[in-house]
């Protein structure tokens, strides 16, 4: 009886301490390999250490499948990444050669191209369903024959999957080196001779991760074990024992990835063929290199106009040399580091047009376009080049610049006869725009000069010889008149009438250089037919009428004014006074400083006719230095004598005159003051004489 009883209270004892706690034990387990929060069970003592391994164990595989999701989440938008980064670059490169001026019909290959590019909808990648494998091979390598037999049972469950078994690393290489290309791979890591570590680096070599999918199978588990199965190039990692779900599932992810990738290249080969047809198409040569300067596409027509094909191995230093770019015009080589597409390696958009291709005996001048091509990094990946033949356009400019040329001369010609500036003063941009009359009204400075004695000269000269001799004089007067913005209205003979509409310095400027320039020419004469050549230039300021006069068949360019008739008046005088330069009143009031220049009183004037008396100054800046001294030592005496004599002064007047022609004997305005103040002295002063000069004609 104490027999059974201690066996019911044995069994009872391991119920109670054993058996319950190992089932609660069990269920906690299980809670926790589901993420399920659970109290932990009242167990033996003896019972933790045991369990809190375990436990580790359960925590550290969470967290290995939860590193395994992210990896593959990370591939799975790798894969989308590089699928949109090769959408992009289609599309970027498509766009960047309809730039290059791409004819209108052009664009439809262009569209065509760039919708082949659009493999990616709403987010899911779609595969074309004529292509999707039905079937998959699946190579199983493990030196343990059971492990083998165990993953065949499993794939043997789904009719897709065909497997092949090896028991070696060195097995599976010599496999897939015959020629065997398995879609999958299922490795054991701890393997004789060779690890499945070392198998897969050697893979690596030749296939990718997303070519040659390896899943790494091993009892190892550890988190460095893992990290270690990564880095070798394996794509994922089967810990032992094996899960059926878990094994199918990433399988199936990982071939997914391979026929996603594979998809990809097949949308880019066919984007890539229908970018080719499309740059075949086009009429302008296109050449591509990528980032390194490396050739790698010329197209028909670049071909044609280049007269060969992609040289292996050419540097792009020596681009010009090898193609026979010369810069237009010249035989120099067209430096390589300025063509476009060298350019577009620096990141440059630049065009040229003066680009020749020495084709044998041909030159074939070309329009070059460069442009970068950028990815998402903004790192230059290709450099592209447009170009064209322009002969035509060359010819046609050629023409068009000879037309202009001859526009040009034929204008500079009409310009001889009607001055730009006189068209300027009449308000008029050309000479069709001119008619008779439309007078316009402005103040100017009257500029005459006049050759002395020209008519005994020109006497002893042949009608020939007069040619020569004015053209001679006045090729050298009319360059100094244009320098100080003088516009020359007409020639008469030998004399000049010039209109100074700036201001009244220009025209006095005009006339001092005038006589200086004229005082250099006559070094070169000075002998027998070539005699020394003085002239009178006499200056006005005044308002005047600018028009045109004549006939709808002759018409000239004229001024009308009193003003016009005094300066020729004042020029006559310097035969009087023996001057080379004397001007009004009027100008003399409108010079910004008169004391800057040589100046003094000749005398008061009135034109027949005209009530108004007028002032005449001479300006002897361009006397010979010692007349300019004389004249300025004598200055205060002959301007007393001056005010003495229109004073009727003349008893007091006559000692200054004296005195100017004692210091300066070649003074002939003081000579004519002298003999005048002598002839009233005796013959005395006619009625209603006013002491002012009458210009009855021009002397």
């Amino acid at each position: 009886m104490w027999l059974f009883l201690t066996l019911l209270m044995t069994i009872r004892f391991v119920r109670q301490e054993f058996i319950i706690p190992a089932r609660l034990l069990i269920k906690h387990i299980k809670n926790e390999s589901q993420e399920i929060d659970s109290p932990m069970p009242k167990i033996p003592q003896s019972w933790v250490p045991w369990f809190e391994t375990v436990s580790k164990i359960f925590q550290e595989k969470r967290q290995l499948y939860r590193q395994l999701e992210v990896s593959l989440s990370r591939l799975e938008a790798k894969n989308v990444k590089l699928q949109n980064e090769n959408r992009k670059k289609s599309e970027l490169l498509a766009k960047s050669f309809i730039q290059q001026q791409t004819p209108a019909d052009m664009t439809e290959p262009l569209t065509n191209c760039t919708n082949a590019v659009k493999s990616v909808k709403a987010g899911k990648t779609v595969v074309n369903s004529q292509q999707a494998k039905s079937q998959f091979e699946v190579l199983v390598v493990d030196d343990e024959k059971m492990n083998r037999r165990i993953l065949i049972q499993i794939l043997s469950l789904h009719k897709n999957y065909i497997t092949t078994q090896a028991a070696s690393g060195i097995e599976a290489l010599t496999l897939i080196t015959n020629g065997y290309k398995p879609d999958i791979i299922l490795m054991d890591v701890m393997m004789p001779d060779m690890t499945g570590l070392e198998v897969t680096q050697k893979l690596r070599k030749k296939w990718q991760a997303d070519e040659l999918p390896i899943l790494l199978v091993t009892a190892k588990n550890q988190v460095k074990d893992i990290v270690e199965g990564l880095e070798a190039g394996a794509n994922d990692y089967l810990t032992k024992p094996i899960y059926k779900d878990e094994l199918i599932a990433k399988i199936r992810t990982h071939l997914h990835i391979k026929e996603l990738k594979a998809e990809t290249l097949r949308l880019a080969r066919e984007q890539e063929e229908k970018l080719r047809q499309f740059l075949e198409a086009v009429p302008v040569g296109i050449a591509v290199l990528d980032g390194k300067g490396k050739a790698c596409y010329f197209n028909q027509m670049a071909q044609k106009l280049l007269g060969k094909d992609i040289i292996a191995e050419t540097s792009h230093k020596k681009l010009s040399e090898n193609y026979q770019a010369y810069l237009a015009g010249t035989n120099q080589f067209y430096p390589s580091e300025k063509l476009p597409i060298i350019r577009a390696l620096r990141g440059e958009s630049t065009c040229v047009n003066d680009v020749e291709i020495h084709l044998n005996d041909k030159i074939i001048p070309l329009e070059v376009w460069g442009t970068p091509i950028f990815d998402e990094q903004e790192n230059i990946t290709y450099a592209i080049a447009a170009f064209q033949d322009i002969t035509e356009r060359k010819q046609a400019e050629k023409e068009r610049i000879d037309m202009t040329n001859k526009l040009a001369q034929l204008n500079k010609a009409y310009e001889r006869f009607v001055p730009r500036e006189f068209l300027n003063l009449l308000d008029k941009k050309s000479v069709i725009d001119v008619h008779l009359g439309e007078p316009v009204k402005r103040e100017m400075t009257l500029f005459f000069s006049d050759i002395r004695d020209f008519t005994s000269i020109s006497e002893k000269m042949t009608p020939q010889d007069n040619f020569n001799f004015i053209n001679a004089y006045l090729s050298r007067m009319e360059p100094i008149i244009a320098q100080h913005h003088g516009v020359i209205d007409k020639y008469i003979g030998d004399s000049i009438m010039a209109l100074f509409p700036r201001n009244a310095d220009d025209a006095v400027r005009a006339a001092i250089d005038m006589l200086k320039r004229l005082t250099e020419y006559n070094l070169t004469r000075g002998r027998t037919n070539r005699p020394i050549l003085r002239i009178g230039i006499g200056l006005n300021t005044g308002i005047l009428m600018l028009g045109t006069v004549g006939g709808e068949n002759r018409m000239d360019g004229t001024v009308i004014s009193d003003a016009v008739n005094l300066a020729s008046r004042v020029e006559g005088l310097t035969k009087t006074y023996g001057t080379a330069l004397l001007i009004t009143e009027e100008t003399y009031m409108k010079l910004s400083d008169p004391l800057q220049y040589n100046i003094r009183v000749i005398d008061a004037v009135k034109v027949s006719g005209k009530s108004e008396e007028v002032t005449v100054y001479e300006i002897f800046d361009a006397d010979p230095p010692d007349s300019i001294v004389l004249k300025e030592q004598t200055l205060n005496d002959f301007n007393q004598g001056f005010v003495l004599y229109h004073c009727e002064e003349f008893n007091q007047a006559r000692p200054f005159f004296e005195k100017v022609l004692q210091a300066n004997e070649n003074d002939k305005a003081a000579h004519i003051y002298l003999k005048r103040c002598e002839y009233f002295q005796k013959n005395g002063v006619p009625k209603n004489w006013d002491s002012i000069e009458i210009l009855m004609n021009r002397c």
